[in-house]
C-alpha cells in the first residue's frame, strides 16, 4: 500500500506542479512528493521525523478535519511552525477516517486573498 500512496502523490504533485503530502489521522506522515513553491518548519519535521508536534496536531484538530466531509482549510500558525496553510482533504472509506491529503496554500493565493 505504501507503494500505491507514494505513486499517487508523486502523480498528483507532478500533475500540479504543487507539494503534496498524505498523513494518516494522528497527522504521521505517509507519503510526500519532492518540495516545490512554499515550504515551513512544519514540512520539514514531518518529512525528518515523519510526525509533527503535539501542538501542532491539536491545532489542526481542533478545527474541522476531523468531521471534516470535503475541502478545508488550516490556517497559518507560525508558532507551531506552519508557516504556510494547508488545504486539507479528509481521505475516508465509509465513515472512517484514514488520512488527510494536504497542499500548501501559496503565498499569492493568500495575499490575493487578504486583498482582493
Amino acid at each position: 500500500m505504501a507503494l500505491e500512496l507514494q505513486r499517487l502523490v508523486d502523480s498528483l504533485g507532478a500533475r500540479l506542479g504543487r507539494s503534496v503530502a498524505i498523513d494518516d489521522p494522528n497527522i504521521r506522515l505517509l507519503a510526500h512528493n519532492s518540495h516545490t513553491g512554499d515550504f515551513d518548519d512544519a514540512r520539514l519535521e514531518s518529512i525528518m521525523r515523519r510526525s509533527v508536534s503535539p501542538e501542532l496536531v491539536g491545532h489542526i484538530h481542533s478545527g474541522v478535519a476531523l468531521t471534516a466531509r470535503d475541502l478545508f482549510t488550516v490556517p497559518s500558525r507560525p508558532d507551531l511552525g506552519l508557516d504556510v496553510a494547508r488545504v486539507g482533504m479528509p481521505i475516508r472509506y465509509d465513515e472512517t477516517l484514514l488520512g488527510f491529503l494536504w497542499l500548501p496554500v501559496p503565498s499569492a493565493v493568500l495575499r490575493r486573498s487578504r486583498w482582493g
